[in-house]
């Protein structure tokens, strides 16, 4: 019984831990005592410079880079793994001045870091071996770093070789975290395009192929060939494959005029685009019964694969459709 009682004792986490060295002094021949402060414990200096702390993906960090508080804004800091009665005796005994208090590194320094983890985490992948791959930050954590780029940007804090290094980086490596689905996408796949002109463009389009007759005669015209390339890249946005950075639903989407000037973003899609959503749709096939915006985006991007052909591209070669006439029937 006593051993079940035990077992059952709620558990204390204490703060109250001596965490400064102290001489205390005797003077001869005089009563009381003088205590001197002699600066830090040696066991706190230790854990200053200790990566002891668990973080996200099993991985230890030092409490200067780990935020003790679950319900903190996300930032530069890693948020501490912990129990909430540990967390709590840190934050509020003697050691809580040991955590968070590492100061941001420039933004180009965090756009590399997230870089060094897509590289790594695409090795782990390649290897072949049964390992699991080295997590890459939480989403929350990567939209935090390309808000503070597009705050550099836009203060014009951003030395020349940085903006290099970062444009590259976006170019090479998935970094951008998408705004519609938990992914991240390059910034080959992102486009710059105002909401009032995306919804103008479809809505543009709707209007030239309301009439199926008319938008037939008109199939080589070169209003309808316009309206379509305008639309295709806002299409593709509605389903996911492609980043809008103005789209309200980007956590980003604050500095979409800085990031779009500092990634050097379009406002159009291109046949490349086309032929590689269509690819993703081979790889994943849609489901049975799609969704009106899944069917514009397939259309509108086979129209730009032809045109593209008509206008002496080499056409895909490894491209292969789905077609929706019943099992089996596939088309290369």
């Amino acid at each position: 019984q006593e051993a079940q009682q035990r077992r059952e004792r709620k558990r204390h986490v204490s703060a109250a831990v001596p965490a400064r060295r102290r001489l205390v002094y005797l003077p001869p021949g005089q009563p009381g005592a003088s205590h001197v402060d002699l600066g830090e414990a040696a066991w706190v200096l230790r854990l200053r410079r200790a990566a002891f702390v668990p973080v996200a993906g099993g991985q230890l960090r030092p409490p200067a880079a780990v935020e003790l508080r679950a319900d903190a804004p996300p930032s530069h800091l890693e948020k501490a793994e912990l129990s909430p009665e540990v967390a709590k005796a840190l934050a509020s005994g003697a050691l809580a001045e040991l955590f968070g208090t590492a100061p941001p590194p420039s933004p180009a320094e965090r756009v590399k870091e997230l870089a060094n983890h897509a590289i790594a985490l695409s090795k782990a992948r390649s290897s072949g071996t049964a390992a699991a791959p080295p997590p890459f930050p939480a989403l929350s954590r990567v939209a935090s770093v390309w808000r503070a780029v597009g705050q550099a940007v836009a203060e014009n804090a951003l030395s020349k070789d940085e903006r290099v290094l970062i444009r590259r980086l976006a170019a090479e490596h998935a970094l951008l975290p998408a705004a519609r689905m938990a992914a991240r996408v390059r910034s080959g796949r992102a486009v710059a395009i105002p909401l009032a002109a995306s919804a103008a463009a479809l809505a543009r389009l709707r209007k030239k192929t309301a009439d199926g007759q008319a938008a037939a005669a008109e199939a080589n015209t070169k209003a309808i060939t316009d309206a379509a390339d305008a639309a295709l890249a806002p299409a593709l946005v509605e389903v996911g494959f492609v980043l809008n950075v103005y789209d309200a639903a980007w956590s980003v989407c604050d500095f979409a005029a800085p990031l779009a000037e500092l990634l050097g973003l379009g406002t159009r899609a291109s046949a490349r685009h086309a032929t590689s959503y269509l690819a993703s749709l081979y790889r994943a096939p849609p489901p049975a019964d799609p969704p009106r915006s899944l069917m514009a985006a397939v259309t509108l991007s086979l129209s730009a694969i032809m045109r593209s052909a008509r206008q002496g591209a080499p056409p895909p070669s490894s491209l292969r459709l789905l077609c929706s006439g019943g099992p089996g029937g596939e088309l290369e």
